[in-house]
């Protein structure tokens, strides 16, 4: 007994020790991960092989976890070559990454958001990373493209708060936000610092598994995720100050307004000569009468006394947090813009919130975002009346001084005359911008839901669910005493609708000896609503400074329109590469759509294409890194759009007296309209050299 009981203790007692011991080799190491420059990298991903233990680089490149002597840490990242280094002893190590010299690793986010080698493509790709984007950040987040992607152009708006217009390859673009491809959403609603990266497909192959949506290219947006261990708090801010015009005309201020010598109040400035003692009966806006007053260049400057300073600030706040099972991240941004003109004003805001989790086979990833655009007012642009600087520097002369105008109503007739003769038959500036005004208001939303999980270790179940929804309001007044509409006038028009996007896949990705196949097979549901309605005043408003429909003095004219459309699909894709170096990719859809007729609704679109990578295959200097050359074909068909096909009239009410008019349809299309057929051939090839760090991309397309 006493032996039994003494070897239980023993027993115990080496337990604890052993226990102890592993207890004890567990141990506190720190690093920094950088590359050959000794840039630092982040987002490096740091684990102890064989385990799920590990985390990620910092924004300074450095990691911390708990390792014990003779573990292995392997450090890997997107373009760079995977390591494997042994932990000692030591509590410090300095790792340096070597970039791959082909990109092997390297992988683009392609159409339904999956990611895929790059060198596998039989079509062309281009990313830009988030942290290329301008660091001066616009009031437009596209404008931060321009130059940046080729055969990308973005067509800049001069004007305050216009819009950017984008053509990939002479084609609208569909824009493609976290996998998800969205009707109303526009990719300046996205903040640039919650961008992670933007990869473009150009040419319909790239996007052929999205439809007619796809036949122009995409553009692919990624937003950022927590992509380090514990709570990050980011705060991030700019401002951009408008440093003038490039070019602007020199007016000439020696004569005065009027013509063949003589002062005058039309819209030629070859009047009288300016400066040299003379006198004419000019417009007093002070006194509001004609008096005779010397005739002097007092408004050579009157554009620049006008204008007032403008700027563009943009501030952004992030929180994150990645922990064992999942992240999450939640930003908000908000940008000021201040025009160069009186009364311009513009605030966006947005707001984004999105986590993943991943449990065992299941993985979830979710997100939304809310967005508010408003600006008071967009006037003031443009050629003929409400220009301002057509009215500053063509139309009106430098006898006057704009500064003197700034009370743009006479005292005693306020709302019903303005204190304004230069040009008698344009307004005065001050008077189009804070009283002839175009404001509007924008409010959209959007989100989606992937759930992913992993059937096998080759095949994976996806469903993504997406949607957005808009609404928008805009307000035209137009006030009494309106040159050109003395009257006034006052319209408003509400726009608003929605779209979802449904997928559901089955993806599959095996290695069989040198070869490899993958594919998928998947169905889609697209559905869209819009509401659009309007009304505006008819023969003038009825009460001075009251902006309203009931304001109208004959009845108002109002018009409402409705547009559905839904989209059934169902598609797939089969790839197939061999030793790395030859890929063949074949893709087809089907699409049936609510906008055709029953025997017509259904079309089928296919795509080829096809890289090579010579480089896997011979051997070549060092100089070259990567050459592929790829090759590619598409049919993509686009419907009718909604109602096209429906023959109906038009009905306006009053149109002569109280009578109703009915009109005949503008156009009349056969009811077995087809779709269009567009068909793509793309042949091309990139060259990689001195380290990638010189690239090449030759392509040639003919739609």
């Amino acid at each position: 007994m006493k032996m039994r009981r003494h070897l239980s203790i023993l027993l115990a007692f080496v337990f604890f020790l052993s226990i102890s011991a592993q207890a004890a080799d567990k141990f506190k190491i720190h690093g920094t991960v950088s590359d050959e420059l000794g840039d630092p990298i982040l987002g490096a991903s740091v684990i102890i092989k064989g385990t799920k233990s590990g985390t990620s680089t910092d924004i300074d490149g450095k990691f911390a976890l708990d390792a014990s002597v003779g573990d292995i840490l392997q450090v890997t990242y997107v373009g760079y070559e995977k390591l494997e280094i042994p932990v000692t002893d030591k509590r410090d190590y300095k790792i340096t990454m070597i970039e791959t010299s082909q990109v092997m690793d390297e992988v683009v986010v392609t159409a339904l958001g999956l990611k895929r080698s790059q060198k596998a493509l039989g079509y062309s790709v281009q990313e830009v990373k988030g942290d290329e984007l301008n660091v001066a950040r616009g009031a437009e987040m596209v404008t931060s493209l321009t130059g940046k992607i080729a055969g990308l152009q973005i067509n800049n708006s001069t004007e305050f708060a216009g819009g950017a217009s984008i053509k990939l390859r002479g084609m609208s673009p569909l824009l493609v936000l976290d996998g998800v491809p969205h009707y109303n959403l526009e990719i300046s609603d996205i903040p640039s610092e919650d961008i992670e990266s933007i990869s473009v497909l150009k040419g319909s192959t790239a996007s052929a598994l999205y439809g007619s949506r796809g036949g122009g290219g995409a553009i692919m947006i990624t937003t950022r995720k927590a992509n380090k261990e514990g709570i990050d708090v980011t705060v991030a801010s700019s401002t951009m100050f408008h440093a003038g015009f490039l070019k602007i005309p020199t007016p000439q201020t020696s004569y005065s307004a009027g013509g063949a010598g003589k002062y005058g109040t039309d819209d030629y400035v070859w009047g009288d000569k300016l400066d040299i003692g003379r006198t004419a009966l000019q417009y007093n806006p002070k006194t509001y009468e004609w008096e005779e007053m010397p005739l002097v260049s007092k408004g050579k400057n009157n554009l620049k006394n006008f204008l007032e300073p403008a700027l563009v600030t943009n501030n952004n706040v992030s929180i994150s947090q990645k922990g064992q099972y999942g992240s999450f991240r939640t930003s908000l941004n908000h940008v000021y813009n201040k025009g160069q003109f009186p009364n311009q004003d513009q605030q966006k805001l947005s707001f984004i919130v999105g986590g993943t989790m991943d449990y065992q086979r299941l993985h979830l990833n979710a997100g939304m975002q809310y967005n508010k655009n408003m600006y008071s007012s967009a006037n003031g642009q443009g050629y003929g009346q409400g220009g301002f600087l057509y009215d500053l520097l063509i139309w009106t002369g430098a006898d006057y001084d704009i500064r003197d105008y700034r009370d743009y109503w006479i005292a005693g007739k306020e709302h019903q005359e303005q204190n304004w003769n230069c040009a008698w038959w344009y307004n005065n500036p001050y008077f189009t911008a804070y009283e002839r005004t175009s404001s509007r208001q924008w409010d959209s939303a959007n989100g989606h839901v992937d759930v992913n999980f992993d059937i096998t270790d080759w095949l994976k179940a996806t469903l993504r669910l997406g949607g957005d929804y808009y609404y928008t309001k805009r307000k035209n007044k137009t006030p009494i005493s309106t040159r050109g509409n003395m009257k006034g006038a006052y319209s408003q028009s509400t726009n608003n609708g929605f779209s979802t996007t449904d997928d559901f896949m089955l993806v599959a990705d095996k290695k069989l000896g040198d070869f490899e196949v993958d594919g998928f097979v998947g169905g889609s549901i697209f559905y869209r609503e819009n509401e659009t309605y309007s009304a505006n005043t008819v023969n003038g408003l009825n009460l001075p400074g009251y902006y309203s429909l009931k304001a109208s003095i004959d009845p108002i004219n109002a018009s409402t329109s409705q547009t559905r459309q839904q989209v059934n699909s169902v598609y797939g894709r089969f790839g197939a590469s061999w030793r790395s170096m030859i890929f063949l990719e074949v893709t087809g859809r089907n699409d049936w759509t609510s906008t055709l007729s029953k025997d017509k609704r259904s079309y089928f679109y296919p795509s080829f294409s096809g890289s090579f990578v010579p480089t896997e295959a011979l051997k070549f200097p060092d100089v070259i890194n990567f050459w592929k050359i790829r090759g590619s074909w598409t049919r993509t068909k686009t419907p009718a759009g909604v109602y096209a096909i429906n023959s109906v009239y038009s009905i306006s009410r009053n149109y002569w007296g109280n009578m109703t008019a009915a009109f005949f349809p503008s156009s009349m299309r056969d009811i077995n309209l087809e779709p269009e057929t567009l068909d793509a051939f793309e042949i091309g090839t990139e060259f990689f050299m001195l380290n990638n760090r010189l690239r090449f991309d030759f392509a040639f397309y003919r739609n």
